[in-house]
């Protein structure tokens, strides 16, 4: 019968929601380094996620925190890459860039930058 709307009998009636894998052991409510306490997530990608956080040590202050999923913190070539983003975010003096924190420890790869 025209305009009428036929099933497909291959296509299942219902599906459960699958949450998206990207391999992260933190989330939100942890605590990196007994200093940034995680809140929300501000960005995912393929190969890092962002946090919004809070800098425990200086007042409850703002930051973002950026952690590279774990499959890629045993990839040196990805490691280097990281590490290399932080140093260089550290020696750019701007007013109009982005102030990275420089951390002497972490248990972890992360960088910590001023949320805005």
């Amino acid at each position: 019968m025209p305009g009428e709307i036929e099933c497909f009998r291959q296509v299942p009636d219902h599906q459960e929601p699958v949450e998206p894998y990207f391999g992260i052991n933190v989330r939100p409510g942890q605590t990196l380094d007994e200093r940034f306490l995680l809140g929300e997530t501000i960005s995912n990608s393929g190969m890092a996620t962002i946090f919004m956080a809070k800098d425990i040590q200086d007042r409850d202050r703002p930051v973002a925190v950026k952690v590279p999923h774990m499959r890629y913190e045993s990839d040196p070539n990805f490691f280097s890459r990281f590490q290399r983003e932080e140093e260089i975010g550290c020696k750019l003096d701007h007013p109009f860039i982005l102030k990275f924190l420089q951390l002497e420890k972490k248990n972890r790869p992360y960088i910590v930058t001023e949320y805005l």
